[in-house]
C-alpha cells in the first residue's frame, strides 16, 4: 500500500509542472490592468451590443491617428485634410478646372456599423492625437511603436476581464503590427481570441514611411504653378497624407535600419493555429486630382468636350462629326468625303423601260404587268413609259437615271451633297490631369500597386492567410462600407 501511495504521489508531482505549463501556454502573458485613470486618459470606449458573452471586436488604430479613425474618421486630424467634395468644382483665374477627391460619407464608421452585431471597443494609443486640434510636433515625435504599444495590453486585458465571449482584433495600418505584438504576448488568450483582421497594414514594411519628403518632392513643382487658392488645397491634402506617414514613428516601419521594429517583432513569431487571419490591401493612390488648363501641356478635356486640333470643343450632336470649330454631317457609306461635301457614288440608268405595245388596249396595265414581272420591287410611269423604281437610297433624275439620295439636311448639287454644319461652341484650352500623389519610382505611390503608404503586396500577412485587394487608398478603407461588410461576414462565418 505504501509503495502504491508513493508511486501515485510521484505521478501527481510530475503532473503539476505539466499542468502549470499547459495553463500558462493557454493564457499566455497576463499584463496588469493599467494604472488608475488610464481609461479616461486613453479614451477607452465601449459600444455595440450589451451582451458580455457576444463577440467583442477590439479596434486598433494606426500611426499618427486615434480611435476616431474607427469612431468618426472624418473628424480625425489626418483624415479631414484629404476630405474634399468632388461635387464642388473650383475655378480659379481661368486656370484650374476642378479639384477632386472622394469625400467620405458622413456617419459611416466601423464602431457603429460593427456595433449592430457585436460588442465593440476602441482606445487612443496617444491621447494627444485625439484632440480637436491638429497634434503638435512633440505629440508626433512621441508616437513611436513602443509608446503606442504601451497601453495595448491594458486594453486587451480589460476586454478579456469584462467580457466572456470570443474576441476579434481589427487593426488599421500600424495598428495591425500592434495586434501582432499582442498575439505574441497573449497567444489566443486561452482560446478567447478567435480572429485577427488587418486593414492596409505594412506587414512586410513600408518603403515610403522612411521618406516622408517624397510627398513634398512630388507636389512641390505643381504647387508653384497653381493659384494660391488651389495651392492651399494641395498643401492641406499633402499634409494630411504626410500625417498618416508620421515622422520618427514612420521610420520604424522600414524593414531594415536601426530603427526598424520588424526584427524584434518577427523573432520567433508564428501564426496561431486557433486564430483565423484575414488581411486587406489597397492599390489606389488617388487622394486628389487637379485638372489644369494650360496650352501645350496635355490633351485632357473637361466632361462633354473632345480634343481636336489643340483645343477642347463641346461635343457635337448625335450624327454630326466635329472638325475644327464646326460640326459637320458625316458622309453616308459609299460616298467620298471631300470636306464641305460628299461626292456621290455613280448613278445608274433605268434602261429603255416598258413602252406601250399593240394589244395593250387603252390602259397602262400591259406596260406595268411586263415591268413588274421583271422588277418585283416596283414600277412607276414617267411620261408615256413605265420604268423600274430606283433602288433604296436613290432617286430618279429625269426619266431614266437613278442618282444617290443625299442625307436629310444636305443640299443636292447633282454629283455631290453639300454638308450641313453647326457651330461647336466656344472651345477651351486642353488640360493636363495631375494625380498629385503618384510617382513612377516609389512603389507605394504607383497606382495599381500602392495605397499611398503601403503596397498591396506588403499588406499581406507574412504567412498564408486570406487576402482582399481593393482599389482604395490608405485612409479610404476606414469608411468603405463593402470592406466593413466583408469583415463582418468573416467574423460571423468562420470559427
Amino acid at each position: 500500500m505504501n509503495v502504491a501511495i508513493r508511486r501515485a504521489a510521484g505521478i501527481f508531482m510530475l503532473a503539476i509542472p505539466f499542468f502549470l505549463a499547459s495553463s500558462l501556454s493557454a493564457t499566455a502573458a497576463q499584463p496588469a490592468q493599467g494604472p488608475p485613470g488610464w481609461e479616461a486618459m486613453y479614451k477607452f470606449a465601449w459600444g455595440g451590443v450589451a451582451d458580455k458573452g457576444a463577440t467583442t471586436v477590439l479596434f486598433i488604430h494606426g500611426l499618427s491617428s486615434s480611435a476616431r479613425t474607427f469612431r468618426n474618421p472624418t473628424t480625425a486630424a489626418n483624415m479631414a485634410r484629404v476630405d474634399f467634395d468632388p461635387k464642388l468644382p473650383l475655378s480659379v483665374g481661368g486656370t484650374l478646372d476642378l479639384v477632386y477627391s472622394g469625400k467620405a460619407p458622413r456617419n459611416v464608421n466601423y464602431f457603429s456599423t460593427f456595433g449592430q452585431h457585436f460588442k465593440v471597443a476602441t482606445w487612443s494609443q496617444m491621447p494627444c492625437h485625439d484632440s480637436d486640434n491638429p497634434p503638435d510636433a512633440a505629440c508626433n515625435a512621441a508616437d513611436v511603436f513602443e509608446a503606442a504599444y504601451r497601453s495595448a495590453p491594458w486594453a486587451l486585458r480589460k476586454v478579456l476581464d469584462e467580457t466572456t465571449g470570443p474576441i476579434a482584433i481589427v487593426g488599421h495600418s500600424r495598428g495591425g503590427l500592434v495586434g501582432r505584438r499582442l498575439l505574441k504576448e497573449f497567444g489566443d488568450a486561452g482560446g478567447r481570441i478567435k480572429w485577427f483582421v488587418t486593414l492596409h497594414t505594412p506587414h512586410k514594411g513600408s518603403g515610403l514611411s522612411a521618406r516622408t519628403a517624397a510627398m513634398n518632392d512630388i507636389t512641390a513643382n505643381i504647387i508653384k504653378l497653381l493659384p494660391k487658392e488651389a495651392a492651399d488645397i494641395v498643401n492641406s491634402a499633402r499634409d494630411g497624407v504626410i500625417g498618416m506617414v508620421g515622422n520618427q514613428g514612420g521610420e520604424e516601419l522600414g524593414m531594415v535600419g536601426s530603427m526598424s521594429i520588424f526584427p524584434a517583432l518577427m523573432k520567433d513569431e508564428k501564426p496561431i493555429p486557433t486564430i483565423k487571419y484575414m488581411s486587406f490591401g489597397g492599390n489606389s493612390t488617388t487622394v486628389l486630382k487637379l485638372f489644369v488648363r494650360a496650352p501645350l501641356i496635355g490633351t485632357d478635356c473637361p466632361a462633354n468636350t473632345e480634343y481636336d486640333a489643340g483645343l477642347c470643343y463641346p461635343k457635337c450632336a448625335t450624327g454630326y462629326k466635329g472638325v475644327g470649330p464646326l460640326c459637320w454631317q458625316p458622309c453616308p457609306a459609299g460616298f467620298t468625303d471631300h470636306g464641305v461635301g460628299c461626292t456621290k457614288p455613280a448613278p445608274y440608268g433605268r434602261g429603255a423601260g416598258y413602252p406601250w405595245k399593240g394589244g395593250d388596249g387603252l390602259s397602262d396595265n400591259g406596260m406595268f404587268a411586263r415591268c413588274r414581272a421583271a422588277n418585283p420591287a416596283g414600277c412607276e410611269k414617267d411620261g408615256l413609259i413605265v420604268y423600274p423604281v430606283c433602288r433604296p437610297g436613290y432617286h430618279k433624275v429625269g426619266c431614266c437615271i437613278c442618282s444617290p439620295t443625299c442625307p436629310s439636311g444636305m443640299t443636292d448639287t447633282g454629283i455631290a451633297c453639300t454638308k450641313k454644319t453647326a457651330s461647336r461652341g466656344t472651345p477651351k484650352s486642353p488640360s493636363r490631369t495631375f494625380d498629385l500623389f503618384t510617382s513612377p519610382t516609389v512603389s507605394e505611390l504607383i497606382n495599381g500597386q500602392g495605397d499611398l503608404l503601403v503596397t498591396d503586396a506588403n499588406s499581406r500577412f507574412p504567412w498564408q492567410a486570406p487576402h482582399v485587394t481593393q482599389a482604395l487608398h490608405h485612409g479610404e478603407v476606414l469608411w468603405h462600407t463593402p470592406t466593413m461588410q466583408q469583415v463582418i461576414t468573416f467574423l460571423k462565418t468562420t470559427r
